[in-house]
């Protein structure tokens, strides 16, 4: 069985995924029943060659999921943070920061100042509001009593 795609520029691999990063999931190549690599690195490996000791194998078209040699480069972790930097993906998490200067935000200002007004109008529970947001119910329930996480002192 064929694992994976080639359509394009990125060949996504097709089979089981672990790693749920914020750029997404990683391949992984079953090596044996329990045991197995990322996907990328594996082709890496079997087009490239060894993968240097202590380095990455870094996406340049930032697919978590691409398995194309020509998008894989070996590198430090420096070297992937400036690359994602270059690409402006590079967020800056910066405690203590309010709102969106923050890069630890998931929600906006301006979805805050949403989520009070569908509560109040549509009479949406938190479970349906988090849903519409991407974040849990316990999330909006901490945005609608003004507080940024669990035991928070904000006013």
């Amino acid at each position: 069985m064929v694992k994976v795609g080639k359509p394009d520029e990125c060949w996504p691999w097709l089979g089981g995924t672990f790693g749920k990063t914020k750029s997404g999931h990683y391949g992984r190549f079953p090596l044996t029943h329990s045991k197995g690599i990322g996907a990328h690195r594996y082709a890496y490996e079997i087009s490239i060659g060894p993968i240097p000791k202590g380095l990455l194998v870094c996406h340049s078209c930032d697919f978590t999921l691409c398995c194309n040699p020509r998008h894989l480069f070996a590198g430090t972790h420096s070297d992937n943070m400036q690359d994602c930097s270059r690409k402006g993906r590079l967020k800056v998490f910066t405690d203590g920061l309010p709102g969106d200067r923050n890069g630890m935000t998931k929600i906006s200002e301006a979805a805050v100042k949403e989520i009070a007004i569908k509560k109040a109008r549509l009479h949406l529970n938190n479970q349906q509001l988090g849903g519409m947001y991407g974040v849990t119910r316990q999330a909006i329930r901490y945005i609608l009593n003004h507080r940024t996480k669990p035991n928070s002192k904000n006013p």
